[in-house]
This record gives C-alpha cells, structure tokens and sequence, in this order.
C-alpha cells in the first residue's frame, strides 16, 4: 500500500514538472541545503537518495531531480513551504529611450489572456488582469525581452530580516 501512495504522489510530481517545470533556483537551493545536512541521506554510486521516503534507486527518484518538482515534498518536513503565486505575462511594449547612451528600456507586460491555449486560459482565470512595468539599464538584460514572447512571473513573500 505505501508503494502504490509513493507512485501516485510521484506520478503526480512528475506531471507537475513536466507542466510547470522548475522550482526557482532558491527554492531548489534551500532543499538541497537541508537534505545535505539530513541524517536521512543515502549516497549511493547511483544517486542521492533519501532512506525515509524509501523510493526506488531509480534516477527520477535521484534527490537531485526530486529537489527541482514542485509537488513534492519532504517526508519529515525539511522543506520550508512558501507562499508564492506564480503569473504568466506577455511582453506589449518596449520603449527604447535614444537619448539615453546607456541602453535604457521600459519593458511592459500584461497577463496572458485565453487565446485557446489550454495553459493560458488556466492562467487566465486565475489572473485575468495585471500590468508589469519595469525599466532597465542594462542592455544585456533588457535584450532578454522580445514583444509578444511570454513570461513566468512569480511572486514571493518576503521574509523580513533579522535586523
């Protein structure tokens, strides 16, 4: 019986993944961080593994790959769990200012809308409407942007510091 609840929760990771993809890379990095510190680590010649999640030696199962899935989750809670909630915008605009000498860029997205994509019209309905306007003075980084492409946009809380 544990078997068959391992498989369903990784099968649904994995489809996850496969939808989703990636965790960001801080959130992979602080996994990582306390699995390494874990008294439940196995290292194997085949892998990273973790002895109380008992999952196959297999390589989907690798820590390495569990680490970046976002449906998964540490079985002796290890893995902080934020709040995030995550857009997907179009880029509309991008004005270029020539009076600038270095490369400035105002770059405008709006949220996707149900153009009959099947993931756009999910994240339609949960964001119909939202405007990111954001101007950079680094021309390497504003050349990332192209009008019409899309772009995940994810919003995280963050934590106040210990000042």
């Amino acid at each position: 019986m544990l078997f068959l609840k391992n498989a369903k929760s990784f099968l649904r990771a994995v489809w996850s993944f496969v939808r989703y993809g990636d965790v960001p890379l801080w959130q992979g990095a602080e996994r990582e961080e306390a699995c390494l510190a874990c008294p439940e680590l196995k290292l194997t010649q085949t892998g990273m593994f973790c002895k109380k999640c008992r999952c196959p030696h297999w390589p989907l199962s690798d820590l390495r790959t569990k680490w970046r899935m976002r449906d998964l989750r540490c079985p002796l809670n290890k893995w902080k769990r934020r709040k995030m909630v995550r857009a997907k915008f179009r880029v509309n605009n991008i004005r270029t200012y020539t009076d600038d000498p270095n490369g400035l860029k105002t770059i405008v997205l709006h949220a996707v809308y149900d153009d009959g994509i099947p993931e756009n019209q999910r994240f339609a309905q949960a964001t119909p409407s939202g405007t990111v306007e954001i101007t950079i003075n680094n021309p390497p980084a504003s050349d990332v942007f192209k009008h019409g492409q899309e772009f995940y946009v994810d919003f995280t809380p963050v934590e106040k510091s210990a000042e």
